[in-house]
């Protein structure tokens, strides 16, 4: 068995992206008491108000920020970043949707499956990100992804998630994902995973937050995990 990376108890990161477009569903996760962590997408209806909901609730609050995806069909959205842009172009629409989202302490990429593996548009956006004193989580949306190569190469701090909750969104699957999560963060000592704002992830999380921590697993801001 390799050894474990981190010492102490088992932690994990919760974190739900896409959020922004549905204020009644997204306003239940920022009620759940324990500590995940809302990522927002930017120039949504109603991204900053959530927000800074989250925020007053004690949630870590991230940016989702939207990149190319390999296939064309999949619209990353409003203020996406495409390899073929030039590099002022990335720079202002990175700095834009940094800025939009308020109180944010993170960010991780939404879809991105072609502009992650691309290594010199990841550093003009790492090194905003850098500038502004964030970390960065490689969402991997493929196994391709170069985000947490070039983060650690430029000292972003960064880490990488580790399970997806909801890529099915039947109730017993997601559940299923939820003991893998915690049987990685017991196997490294901490683990990341993704899910979205819909009914099933939130019943879920519901039902299981409470068994991980008779389980003895912490549940952290990203930022107490990246390094």
């Amino acid at each position: 068995m390799p050894k474990r990376e981190y010492a102490g108890p088992p932690r994990i990161a919760i974190i739900i992206d896409d959020i922004g477009f549905r204020d009644v569903l997204e306003t239940q996760f920022i009620e759940i008491p324990e500590a995940i962590t809302l990522s927002f997408l930017p120039h949504t209806p109603y991204g900053q108000n959530l927000a800074r909901r989250a925020t007053i609730k004690g949630k870590e609050v991230m940016a989702h920020l939207p990149m190319e995806a390999i296939e064309p069909a999949n619209r990353p959205g409003r203020g996406g970043l495409f390899v073929r842009m030039t590099p002022s172009e990335i720079r202002q629409l990175t700095s834009d949707g940094l800025d939009w989202v308020p109180g944010i302490s993170g960010v991780n990429n939404h879809m991105g499956s072609r502009f992650t593996q691309d290594e010199d548009k990841m550093a003009l956006v790492m090194d905003l990100v850098k500038k502004k004193n964030l970390y960065f989580i490689d969402s991997r949306t493929i196994g391709a992804s170069r985000a947490y190569a070039v983060a650690h190469r430029l000292g972003v701090p960064a880490a990488v998630r580790n399970v997806f909750l909801d890529h099915d969104p039947e109730t017993d699957k997601i559940l299923h994902q939820f003991d893998v999560l915690a049987a990685v963060a017991k196997r490294q000592g901490v683990a990341i995973a993704i899910g979205h704002p819909n009914n099933n992830t939130l019943g879920a999380l519901r039902r299981k937050l409470p068994d991980l921590a008779r389980d003895g697993i912490r549940v952290v801001p990203p930022s107490s995990i990246v390094r």
